[in-house]
């Protein structure tokens, strides 16, 4: 393990192909960057190798996360709106399944359970208005992880009080 200057341990930056493969596990028709730029989508996006980023500080920052989105623009592998009243980002169907595919079996659970986690964090300040655009947003990315998460996986984690607003919300 390398370390930083000063002895510091080395800070990991999110890539933008990191952040592109946690957009790919929701919504393509737009993920709101507060959900990329969430803490638990920093932690998530902060992992390298498969360990999990001390819980004291963020090892990423949301800067790191909007560069990352410069770079996937430029490449024409997102797309950004901000017609929304919230900025988003929206990957391409087919890009969407490439990135999906590529991700290896055994990092499947922790790629969802971070989406669902950076969800919940964006619903819980958003859920005082629940027929507001963004939170209507957030549940059509709640639909999209469902259908990419395996059933017992979801279950697993949900948070009651989020599926129970999002239940409430859509009528």
């Amino acid at each position: 393990m390398g370390g930083g200057r000063d002895g510091q341990p080395a800070v990991h930056r999110p890539g933008p192909f990191r952040t592109r493969t946690l957009a790919a596990v929701l919504d393509p028709h737009g993920v709101p960057v507060t959900v990329l730029t969430s803490r638990s989508a920093l932690h998530y996006l902060a992992r390298r190798g498969g360990r999990r980023a001390p819980e004291t500080s963020l090892p990423a920052e949301a800067r790191d996360v909007l560069d990352a989105l410069d770079v996937l623009h430029r490449l024409r592998l997102v797309e950004r709106d901000s017609d929304t009243g919230y900025p988003t980002v929206q990957l391409s169907t087919v890009v969407q399944t490439a990135v999906r595919r590529a991700v290896p079996v055994d990092a499947r659970d922790a790629l969802d359970l971070s989406a669902a986690d950076a969800l919940r964090a964006v619903w819980r300040t958003a859920s005082d208005q629940p027929q507001s655009v963004l939170c209507r947003a957030l549940r059509s990315e709640t639909d999209a992880l469902t259908r990419q998460a395996r059933e017992t996986q979801w279950r697993a984690m949900s948070d009651p009080g989020f599926s129970a607003a999002a239940s409430a919300a859509r009528g």
